[in-house]
């Protein structure tokens, strides 16, 4: 008597059932990347969705063959308190009802944090508009020196440009911003001249609107320079201009502690007093405005064009605009940078505050200074 169409379905069925058991499916292989970091690493594994052997999975992790961690469900995983310049054995095994894969990688920590040097490579600012993202990106030479700083969009589209170039001593040579951020072309354009290895000459060219704006520096002795301002308007066809003298006093670390402006011809001058507490600038006073600043204890984020909310602005230098407009172009101040990180600045105008959290070498990870505007930073590390 023949089997009918059913039965033949059932055996197969029973028989497929019966090899499943004698030969039960494990997960798919998987590929591990590993972040090794200073005294700990970032682990990152893949998981093939497809078949029934790749659902429900869970994952046991080892260290030098130490069980750390078991039943994991998570593609990812951070191990802590690891020794500095230490090679490890991971072993990650793959687990479904059934059966087990395993694979494996060998990593290196990195060496205590002082032997390297932190560059910024990257920070991603949330704007004021839900969804609005920014992204600032660095490149550097050889010498960790800043090259450039590309400014864009979450779609791409690049607002600004600024590039850096060095002498054949590596001093700094030119600085260009081209920003198109409000819809128009706005420019600036800043060269450095030395003479018997000493800053002698700064010019600054800037072009915006209708506006076009040129001043000149020009060293007399390390505590004098002559200022020179002018601004066209091409658009209405007027200018104004005038000359200046800089005076500068000094404290006992060689960092200036005023700012005398004076036009030619005045009687008095424009002051701006500087105050510094262990290697920071707390306070800048001129103008009719009093600014006061105070520091975290963590290492700085400092990078040309990186921005530090309060005070140094564009190319590390101080650029507060009005009334502090043109203390960026400073001799004395250009290699200023500070040793922390503000937390908070006050003023005539009111208090602001600066929220940090930090990376486990001691660096900014986040700021935030708004419930919708967060700035994230991300750091190249280059051993000494």
């Amino acid at each position: 008597m023949a089997c009918s169409s059913n039965d033949e379905v059932a055996v197969e069925q029973e028989e497929m059932e019966q090899m499943e058991e004698d030969n039960p499916m494990p997960p798919s292989n998987f590929t591990i990347e590993v972040e090794p970091l200073f005294g700990y690493a970032n682990v990152n594994w893949t998981n093939d969705v497809g078949g029934p052997n790749n659902l429900n999975l869970n994952y046991d992790l080892y260290l030098n063959n130490n069980l750390v961690i078991s039943n994991l469900e998570d593609l990812n995983y951070t191990f802590e308190n690891l020794n500095f310049d230490t090679e490890y054995q991971l072993k990650i095994i793959a687990k479904n009802a059934e059966a087990e894969t395993a694979e494996e990688s060998i990593f290196t920590t990195l060496k205590s944090p002082e032997n390297y040097t932190f560059l910024l490579k990257e920070v991603q600012r949330t704007g004021s508009t839900i969804g609005e993202i920014f992204y600032y990106n660095y490149s550097y030479n050889e010498e960790n020196q800043l090259i450039g700083r590309v400014d864009s969009d979450v779609d791409g589209f690049q607002f600004r440009e600024y590039t850096v170039e060095y002498d054949n001593e590596s001093r700094i040579k030119k600085e260009r911003e081209i920003n198109n951020i409000f819809g128009g072309i706005c420019s600036e354009n800043i060269s450095y001249f030395y003479e018997n290895n000493v800053l002698k000459t700064v010019t600054s060219s800037s072009f915006c609107g209708p506006h076009e704006t040129t001043i000149t520096l020009d060293r007399i002795s390390q505590i004098e320079y002559t200022y020179h301002f002018k601004q066209d308007d091409w658009k209405g066809g007027n200018s104004y201009e005038y000359d200046a003298i800089v005076n500068l006093e000094f404290n006992n670390e060689g960092l200036p502690i005023t700012h005398t402006l004076t036009l030619v011809g005045a009687n008095s001058g424009y002051v701006t007093e500087f105050d510094y507490t262990d290697g920071n600038m707390t306070r800048i006073n001129g103008g009719g405005n009093n600014m006061q600043f105070v520091f975290d204890n963590q290492n700085s984020r400092h990078a040309l064009g990186s921005g530090n909310y309060g005070m140094i602005g564009k190319n590390n230098r101080l650029s507060m605009g009005t009334p502090f407009n043109g203390l960026h172009l400073n001799t004395a101040l250009i290699d200023f940078e500070n040793k922390n990180n503000i937390v908070k600045s006050i003023s005539e105008g009111g208090t602001a505050e600066y929220l940090y959290t930090y990376t486990p070498f001691g660096y900014p990870e986040t700021l935030t200074i708004s419930s919708n505007k967060v700035f994230s930073y991300s750091y190249i590390f280059v051993e000494n």
